[in-house]
């Protein structure tokens, strides 16, 4: 029976996603077929060099710094079209995503991706603060489920400290 390949989509177009892209090639069950970007020139130019077809490449419409409808937005993203990032996380071809914008995005987005049935690679910070700025506790759904990674996270961190303490 033939391996099944992960197939990725990368949110955000910058230095850590070309690193990331170019690790792909290494691993066989792994293939990058989207690239999302506020740029239309970037995600055609990073479409090119990691071998995503053109119309993978997405691209927000206004280039906003995107942020999920519903999700905390800076003042200034308000209202911004969102299309990129969002038609990539919609794309049925697209198994799994890598996070590569901002850390302040990184929860919203991941998020996002939960929701969309997407498995999601982000690197810390998954998140910055516990809560988002109008205080509403992290509740249900995906928010539910990068709350309790974070609190697993955060044990293991603690159980590390105090292992290494222990063995001094």
């Amino acid at each position: 029976m033939a391996e099944k390949r992960v197939r990725w989509g990368i949110l955000g177009a910058g230095l850590i996603a070309h690193r990331f892209a170019r690790s792909l090639v290494h691993d066989p069950a792994s293939e990058l077929v989207a690239i999302s970007c506020r740029s239309a020139t970037k995600a055609a130019a990073f479409a090119e060099e990691h071998g995503v077809a053109a119309d993978r490449a997405y691209v927000d419409d206004a280039g906003a710094a995107a942020t999920p409808v519903g999700a905390e937005a800076p003042a200034e993203q308000t209202g911004a079209a969102l299309e990129g990032h969002a038609k990539l996380l919609a794309d049925p071809d697209v198994d799994a995503i890598y996070l590569a914008l901002p850390h302040g995005l990184h929860r919203a987005w991941a998020c996002a991706a939960l929701r969309a049935g997407k498995a999601v690679l982000c690197e810390k910070p998954a998140a910055l603060r516990r809560c988002p700025r109008d205080g509403r506790a992290l509740h249900g759904g995906a928010e539910g489920a990068l709350r309790a990674c974070l609190r697993a996270r955060a044990r293991a961190s603690r159980l590390g400290r105090h292992r290494r303490a222990a063995a001094r």
